[in-house]
């Protein structure tokens, strides 16, 4: 466990987990921005029938 923990923190550097949480965060925003722009439509096109 402490091998695969000194592995990871090698290949996990400053700008790496940056990048990644820059990512996951961008990522996030743009999935709920989409996901609510396609409820809201759903919504006003089946409220009307």
């Amino acid at each position: 466990f402490t091998l695969a923990f000194a592995s990871l923190k090698q290949v996990l550097t400053k700008e790496v987990a940056r990048g990644v949480f820059g990512f996951a965060t961008w990522w996030s925003c743009f999935a709920w921005f989409a996901s609510s722009s396609l409820g809201l439509i759903y919504q006003s096109y089946f409220s009307h029938s």
